[in-house]
């Protein structure tokens, strides 16, 4: 073995600390990989998948088989989805508190954006009339892009008015903008509006 300088055993330790700093640091999430000025370096902030949770597609396929649902429905739905026990979590609470069929929760829980958010927009609505047709209150909750704000509008018009059920929804998913005035208008020009 050949004898290192003493500079240079000191200096092999300070380079295999560094790079075991470097790479702990890489693997830190987003909110503490800082440099020591506060500052954040984009190259550090690279943040890891969540793991998957082993038994989510096994509890996915268990629950819906529990409403009687067929295998081969159970096996498209629960592959086809990212998250399968948002899928079984919507399901479970759209038979549990809903008219829904099996079918119906299963379709809108696959297609929505936010399948946990659906299934108690839709919940809360249809509270309002129990004994009413629950699809276009699923078909409301599912095309909405907030469906706790769309419950939120819905039920609270009609706690105060009383209106169709299926009108405020319409009228609650509505998400036009209307802009005023979108052109500007310059002075001379002929669409300068004159405003009291």
């Amino acid at each position: 073995m050949i004898p290192l300088k003493a500079p240079l055993r000191r200096l092999i330790p300070a380079l295999a600390l560094g790079v075991l700093g470097a790479i702990s640091v890489t693997n830190l999430p987003a909110a503490e990989a800082s440099t020591s000025t506060g500052r954040s370096d984009s190259r550090t902030t690279l943040r890891p998948y969540a793991p998957y949770d082993p038994y989510s597609f096994e509890g996915c396929a268990t629950t819906l088989a529990s409403f009687g649902l067929e295998d081969d429905r159970i096996a498209v739905a629960c592959a086809y989805v990212l998250r399968p026990e948002q899928l079984e979590a919507c399901t479970a609470h759209l038979m549990a508190t809903t008219p829904a069929t099996i079918d119906q929760a299963v379709d809108h829980c696959r297609l929505s954006r936010r399948p946990v958010e659906m299934a108690q927009c839709t919940s809360a609505i249809q509270t309002l009339n129990p004994e009413g047709e629950v699809l276009p209150v699923l078909d409301h909750c599912r095309r909405t892009l907030l469906p706790l704000r769309l419950a939120d509008c819905v039920t609270g018009l009609q706690t105060a008015l009383d209106r169709d059920r299926d009108l405020t929804m319409a009228q609650c998913i509505d998400g036009r903008d209307r802009p005023r005035d979108f052109y500007p208008a310059y002075p001379g020009s002929p669409t300068t509006t004159v405003r009291p």
